[in-house]
């Protein structure tokens, strides 16, 4: 007969096939080896001491082989994230949109709360510059939109509250952003300008878009000739 240890964990789904159960005994064999339990593993499973939900039914031996398996796999797992986040780093600093960010960060320390035009002035940047490094610190979660009827300030603190209305900017700048990814992946290398046709973006919120993804280390720059070219990281 049963034992009430067995029968809990094969309703929890803690134990899986292969089991051979009659009414007088129990026999759990090994999914890989097809061998019988050893005499402990069967009295821990006959006791209730199971493995964890998802585990397989494994003797000693393949338990064992099993587990060191698991290890290598998510040691491997964990070098090649590791290698990738370098990869993404390096591909980060091929574009410049994090150097703009630094500038308008040290620009908006100084000054609290600014325009486009006075963060321009400050930084020394053109226009689009300004919004990819706007992108670069919504992606990092560092920048706000105050708006005030038809005024538009940003701010790295979110203590300022005047003028009203202050939102996150990466709202906007994420969703942006995965237009452009969407449209690099039609068409592959693009300039702004067939980015702004395929994207049925405005210039702000196209490269405050391309200023996140570049933060995310998914974009990279090609130069042909005076054009600036973006394209994903493969």
């Amino acid at each position: 007969m049963a034992y009430i240890g067995i029968r809990g964990a094969l309703r929890k789904g803690f134990l899986r096939v292969p089991l051979s159960i009659s009414k007088d005994n129990i026999s759990l064999m090994c999914e890989e080896c097809d061998s019988k339990l050893c005499q402990f593993c069967e009295h821990s499973f006959r006791r209730g001491i199971v493995r964890q939900p998802g585990e397989p039914v494994l003797c000693k031996n393949c338990y064992k082989e099993w587990k060191e398996e698991e290890r290598r796999i998510q040691e491997r797992e964990k070098k090649e994230e590791q290698i990738n986040a370098i990869k993404r780093e390096e591909m980060k600093r091929k574009t410049p949109f994090g150097d703009y960010g630094k500038k308008i960060q040290v620009a908006l320390d100084k000054l609290g709360m600014a325009t486009q035009l006075m963060i321009r002035n400050d930084v020394k940047l053109s226009s689009e510059e300004v919004y990819g490094g706007l992108g670069w610190l919504a992606c990092e979660g560092k920048i706000y939109i105050h708006r005030a009827g038809k005024l538009i300030m940003f701010s790295i603190s979110d203590s300022m509250n005047t003028p009203p209305e202050k939102i996150s900017l990466d709202e906007f700048a994420g969703k942006n952003a995965y237009k452009i990814l969407d449209a690099l992946l039609k068409v592959g290398v693009a300039t702004p300008l067939m980015l702004r046709n395929e994207t049925k973006l405005c210039m702000e919120a196209m490269f405050t878009g391309l200023g996140w993804l570049a933060c995310e280390g998914k974009i990279t720059l090609e130069h042909d000739g005076k054009l600036t070219k973006y394209k994903l990281i493969s």
